[in-house]
């Protein structure tokens, strides 16, 4: 048996104020184009759905017909009374109809989405068959509402929720943006930097590398935060640099390490021996070229003197303790130049 529909004044009927599609005026554009069509045409074809409450009648569904009817000079509208209606029920056709209404926007419609959810769940509802009520309801598919809902877009700042309005990023990744410590305003740039393809990214690589590169706190990451075109890929270079950086560091340490060892070892007579061989050879370069270029009568020989002195004492001393017979058998020329 199809509804009753009846006539009643439009005086008698009240807008629902808990209806989730939210406020509606009778600025509205689309109730204006109403109000002049009925104007003209005076019928109003689909009837409202209202609730009787009192002596009064509150709207379920129609509320844009019944504010154009208002505007028009209409006195009476056609309506169907429901009956015994639980508020979940008059939530759902309200869903329904928010569902087929283009204009409403999408971050109102996920928190429609997500509050009827928790109703349900509240109701004893499992969550799984909540997200499929709402599914249906709307007509979209399960993974589509469950994606929006359990991401924490509901409890995202305007700012981020205008961006998913305008298209400019999805509302998934609003969720994947969600992290411990990250102020909203950071949470926004970041959005924005996404939005507008500064970070080249999957919801993979946001999870994956950003976020966790974020937490670090770092200068890096702030850079990432605040700087409009520092990308993931200048901070992954900046991260090489560091890491070529650290690694050179550690071979200094290593090679500083080394050193301090080998300075703390006793030298043998060998390498002492073979430092002394390289000491004379670098003085006999230095010799040669004096005496080859002439030069010797143009050094500053009294600023030579006390260190020919003393090398002349160390030599004496040195001369003392080599064995017998050595100078005369493998340098005869420096015992031939002492006698």
């Amino acid at each position: 048996m199809a509804d009753a529909v009846v006539d009643i004044p439009v005086d008698l009927i009240d807008p629902d104020p808990q209806n989730p599609r939210g406020e509606l005026s009778d600025d509205d554009v689309r109730v204006r184009e109403f109000a002049e069509q009925l104007s003209e045409h005076k019928t109003i074809y689909q009837p409202l759905r209202v609730l009787k409450a009192a002596n009064r009648y509150r709207i379920v569904i129609g509320e844009r017909r019944w504010r154009a009817a208002r505007l028009a000079g209409l006195e009476h509208v056609p309506v169907i009374i429901e009956e015994n209606l639980s508020d979940l029920a008059v939530r759902e056709e309200q869903l329904a109809e928010m569902a087929q209404q283009s204009e409403v926007p999408k971050f109102r419609q996920y928190e429609v989405w997500a509050d009827f959810v928790s109703r349900l769940t509240d109701s004893g509802m499992s969550r799984k068959e909540a997200i499929a009520k709402v599914a249906k309801v709307v007509g979209k598919s399960e993974r589509n509402i469950a994606g929006v809902i359990g991401t924490g877009y509901v409890q995202a700042p305007k700012a981020l929720k205008a961006l998913v309005e305008a298209g400019e990023i999805g509302p998934s990744v609003v969720g994947l943006l969600n992290g411990t410590g990250i102020a909203d305003d950071d949470r926004v740039k970041l959005a924005q930097k996404i939005g507008s393809h500064i970070f080249k990214t999957t919801g993979t690589t946001i999870q994956s590398e950003l976020m966790p590169r974020i937490r670090l706190g770092d200068d890096i990451a702030n850079r990432l935060i605040h700087d409009p075109l520092f990308s993931l890929d200048d901070a992954r270079r900046a991260d090489e640099g560091r890491a070529l950086a650290r690694r050179d560091d550690e071979r200094r340490e290593k090679l500083k390490r080394a050193k301090e060892r080998e300075s703390e070892r006793p030298r043998t007579m060998g390498e002492i021996s073979f430092e002394i061989e390289g000491d004379l050879v670098l003085l006999t370069a230095k010799l040669r070229s004096l005496n080859e270029l002439n030069l010797v009568e143009h050094l500053r020989l009294q600023l030579l003197k006390p260190g020919l002195l003393l090398f002349n004492e160390q030599w004496e001393m040195f001369k003392q303790q080599i064995p017998d017979g050595f100078l005369e058998r493998e340098v005869p020329m420096l015992r031939k130049g002492d006698e």
